[in-house]
């Protein structure tokens, strides 16, 4: 911070009378005083300088925002009241961003995605050819199999609630209405995974039967043997 100038102190000093500029004390204490007031006017115009220039950005910039986002700088927020209750509404009936759904649809593409009725890799890598009768006992060991995974599926499901239900996160059976609406969701997420591992299944079994172009040997070809 620059000093104050002596000009300016010789012209103050010019102003005070003869008889008083005898007095050394009372004068440095003058000057003292003079120099404190320059260097407080001249922090007290800078941060005043600092906030209006703020303050000037700050109402530029609000007058480039586009509407929605004036509407936004609006404090105290009138909507917000609004607002809570409608969050706590979606919340509560939304039921897409429920835990127990979030896991339901996690477990299966954990462990459940790649699950299908015919394995058709059993076939790929097979050398030799087999009868149709071990050709259908082979499918029916899988298909034993499969119910075996999806009964596990089920049973990892209602874990998912049981636990879910220990910690409030599902729909309490005082409140019926939601209740049911929370269990039609969780039924069109199961039956749309259920849906993709039938279509996934007989894709599968498609491409066994009749592959086209590009897909790998070891496809099943029906041979007849006459006796």
């Amino acid at each position: 911070m620059a000093p104050l100038e002596r000009s300016s102190l010789k012209n103050i000093l010019q102003m005070v009378p003869t008889h008083l500029k005898k007095l050394s004390t009372p004068l440095e204490q003058l000057l003292r005083e003079i120099n404190d007031q320059y260097f407080l006017a001249v922090k007290r115009a800078s941060v005043e300088y600092t906030f209006k220039c703020s303050k000037i950005n700050e109402e530029k910039k609000a007058i480039d925002l586009p509407p929605h986002r004036l509407e936004l700088q609006v404090y105290p927020k009138p909507w917000r009241g609004a607002f809570i209750e409608a969050q706590a509404q979606l919340m509560e009936s939304l039921h897409a961003f429920n835990p127990v759904t979030q896991k339901t649809l996690s477990l299966w593409y954990d462990k459940y995605q790649d699950l299908r009725v015919i394995d058709v890799e059993d076939f790929h890598n097979r050398k030799d050819p087999i009868e149709l009768s071990v050709f259908q006992t082979m499918v029916s060991f899988r298909v034993d199999r499969v119910k075996r995974i999806l009964n596990n599926w089920l049973l990892d499901v209602q874990d998912i609630y049981y636990e879910a239900s220990r910690k409030l996160l599902v729909p309490l059976s005082s409140e019926p209405t939601n209740l049911q609406s929370f269990f039609n969701s969780l039924a069109v997420l199961m039956t749309s995974q259920l849906q993709e591992f039938a279509l996934f299944s007989l894709r599968d079994y498609t491409s066994l039967i009749s592959p086209s172009s590009g897909e790998p040997t070891g496809t099943l070809v029906l041979c007849c043997i006459w006796f």
